[in-house]
Order: C-alpha cells, then structure tokens, then sequence
C-alpha cells in the first residue's frame, strides 16, 4: 500500500470491481496479505484490509501493563509488523442527533459525525487503549471508506513485539 494507489492515497479501501490496475482482492481472505517483495515486482496493492478480514490473529485481552486505570489492553501471541493491519474497530452506530448514546470507554467519533460504540457489540478491537498525547503509541486508528460507509482500521505504528499492549 502506497500514496501511489489513489484509493490509499483518497483514505478508501480499493473495490476489486472499480480498481483493476493494482489486483487487489487476489489474496485469499481471512489471512494477512504476503508481504510485499519491495523491489516494484509486486504490483498487488493490498489495500483491501477491510473488506477481506485481514485481521491480526492471536489477539488476546489482558489486565493493561500501560494504561492501570483503563482496565484491560490489547496484546498479540505474536510479533505484528510495522504498517500492519491489526483489525477494524466494530460495534453499534448512531447518527449525530442520537440522544440515547450511553457515556463510555467505547465510543468512537467518525467523519461525518456518526459514533461507533463498542461496548455492548464491538470486537476485540475495543481493548486498545487510547493514548492521547502518549509519543510512544505503537498503534493508530484510521478511517476509511469501504464501499462508501467509513470503517475504522488499526495499524501499528511501528514493530510491535509479541505479548506486548
């Protein structure tokens, strides 16, 4: 994935159906993407994260080594790579004029203002504990459009060691 494909570069998950030129969807899905050769031979674009469950497998919720007062965290039985997709944030979604929005740890604020909570619905996603102002996050989150709705994707930030938050 590169600034050189424009659906990267727009924040949008390539459609196997409208971006032909990069190949993306040839992988199988359920399984991350082989890494890129790096040498321009690969011309297969992977930005098809989302809409292939792509996810990082192995995840597991712990009691937070990082965050005490946030409860639990996130960490992985193995070592995720930088750039990696780690999985997409899920749960129940509401319009900005929703007044019945339950105050959370969950809930995440899209583009258009709608608001995805993760507390009662979402996935394992929802034990990565923000930390704002914190240099040393090792992940981000992302929005992106699949198909014209906006999904949230994770990626690491850097390497990321096994059984790390």
């Amino acid at each position: 994935m590169t600034n050189n494909c424009p659906c990267y570069a727009g924040n949008r998950e390539c459609d196997p159906n409208l971006c032909k030129r990069c190949q993306t969807c040839t992988f199988p899905p359920g399984i991350p993407a082989p890494k890129s050769k790096g040498n321009g031979s690969d011309k297969k674009c992977r930005n098809d994260h989302i809409r292939m469950r792509r996810e990082i497998k192995g995840l597991y919720k712990a009691k937070s080594e990082k965050f005490p007062e946030a409860g639990l965290g996130l960490y992985c039985n193995e070592d995720i790579r930088q750039g990696a997709y780690i999985g997409e944030y899920v749960g129940e979604l509401f319009s900005p004029e929703d007044k019945g929005i339950e105050n959370n740890s969950y809930l995440f604020e899209l583009p258009n203002g709608y608001i995805i909570d993760a507390q009662r619905t979402g996935n394992l996603t929802r034990y990565i504990n923000d930390s704002k102002g914190d240099t040393k996050a090792n992940a981000k989150a992302k929005c992106v459009k699949v198909d014209g709705d906006y999904h949230v994707a994770f990626l690491a930030k850097g390497e990321i060691p096994a059984h790390t938050e």
